[in-house]
């Protein structure tokens, strides 16, 4: 079950994947706040083609997206 963070955070929820394993690979990152409002929604496409290397890319990469926007006190959980 989603639970919205405290006043003032974001929850940023992100997720790599890959199509085949070799095969295109990208990133979905959502951003709410704590009102459960959707400040953002993300996609991008990697260079790689590897879904665990999707997947530890997706963590750096929505967190610096978030940064880009000012917000730095960011939820995960």
């Amino acid at each position: 079950m989603w639970v919205p963070p405290l006043t003032g955070v974001v929850k940023v929820n992100c997720d790599g994947a890959s199509k085949g394993n070799p095969g295109m690979a990208s990133l979905r990152a959502t951003y709410r706040s704590s009102t459960s409002d959707f400040l953002q929604v993300i996609w991008k496409k990697f260079d790689v083609n590897n879904d665990f290397i999707a997947e530890i890319l997706a963590i750096p990469i929505s967190k610096e997206e978030a940064i880009k926007k000012g917000w730095t006190s960011l939820d995960s959980g």
